[in-house]
């Protein structure tokens, strides 16, 4: 399985209405899904393709490209959710709305063991429930098909611990994948799909609702889909129980590469992810099954496994790979100039 999802956002008059949003894709056949997922984003978006010389896109690309055009953006979406659907045994959404009157004094978080309870108004704590949707959505869906062992891929996410976290983690092998949209199909696919539901509601004035979900697929005749709530009823098993980020040493994959920057230019990240280098890096990472990321002094020497890859960039960061390969990491040392096309 995979996932990924999206915050629904939308105004009605003076009012805003929050949700999360996310899909959820069971897959048994992996190579014959890899071929459609290449066919299919030649059929949508065979232009944006070319541009950026990407094997896999992710929502934000497809956006950018159609800019204002907001109605042929949600049409190639809608062209690459029909084309995919056939390889995926199930489309599953899931999302989760709150009623304010229902909880009048907020939704608790952090109420276990000898940590303090706190109260953060429904809104709130849908803002906190967006970071790490993903795995909300992959949690409902294996509850729901009693599903062990199943290998889970999310896209890369901010959360604390949770009550379904652990459930997760304990009956299925969890991929937590940086930039997981640009370099794994599977979940650039949900993130696509997400995208396009959360689109066609918004363009079409509609409530994150289940009818309004069925619309979005029976508008492409896409049968196999299933839509699920997750909500008050849910909110013990999805609310954070203690205060600290998921250590992810466990759940990245192998490889994995880490972009060293030379830290010289005002907007160096900007200028590199515009560059054609990292347009070939993207499609190494692909080719790799690898996830995708800058690295971080702070924490990344907790998850560096054998294996991976430290891609710099420029002599600063040449310098700095290789005193960490002195180490006696057992890691790939490579220049941003010698990944392989």
């Amino acid at each position: 399985m995979a996932a990924d999802s999206k915050y629904f956002l939308k105004g009605y008059g003076e009012h805003t209405f929050k949700g999360c949003l996310g899909v959820c894709l069971s897959i048994s056949n992996s190579e014959n899904f890899q071929k459609t997922y290449a066919d299919a984003m030649e059929i949508a978006f065979s232009p944006i393709i070319k541009e950026k010389k990407r094997l896999i896109l992710k929502s934000n690309d497809v956006s950018s490209y159609f800019s204002e055009d907001r109605k042929n953006f949600v049409s190639s979406l809608g062209v690459f959710l029909k084309n995919v659907a056939p390889s995926v045994i199930n489309i599953n959404c899931v999302f989760t709305t709150l009623n304010p009157q229902i909880l009048p004094d907020g939704v608790k978080i952090y109420g276990y063991g000898r940590f303090p309870s706190e109260f953060i108004s429904p809104i709130e704590f849908l803002d906190k429930l967006n970071s790490y949707y993903p795995y909300i959505a992959a949690w409902k869906v294996s509850k729901f098909a009693t599903l062990r062992g199943t290998n889970i891929f999310l896209d890369h996410f901010t959360g604390e611990y949770t009550k379904c976290w652990g459930e997760l983690c304990a009956h299925h092998n969890v991929w937590v994948v940086p930039s997981g949209d640009l370099c794994n199909s599977y979940i650039s696919s949900a993130d696509l799909i997400t995208r396009y539901i959360d689109e066609y509601l918004s363009m079409n004035w509609l409530h994150l609702v289940e009818e309004s979900i069925h619309q979005s697929f029976n508008e492409l005749n896409i049968k196999n889909f299933h839509v699920f709530y997750v909500g008050h009823s849910e909110l013990e098993d999805i609310t954070p129980m203690v205060k600290g980020n998921i250590d992810y040493s466990q759940h990245y994959p192998n490889p994995m590469i880490y972009i060293l920057k030379e830290e010289i230019l005002k907007s160096e990240t900007k200028f590199f992810e515009s560059s054609p280098s990292y347009n070939n890096l993207v499609n190494f990472a692909s080719l790799k099954n690898a996830g995708l990321k800058f690295i971080s002094y702070d924490e990344d020497f907790r998850y560096i496994k054998k294996g991976d890859y430290l891609v710099y960039l420029g002599k600063t960061s040449e310098d700095k790979a290789k005193l960490i390969e002195s180490m006696g990491y057992e890691i790939n040392v490579l220049s941003i100039r010698d990944v392989p096309k």
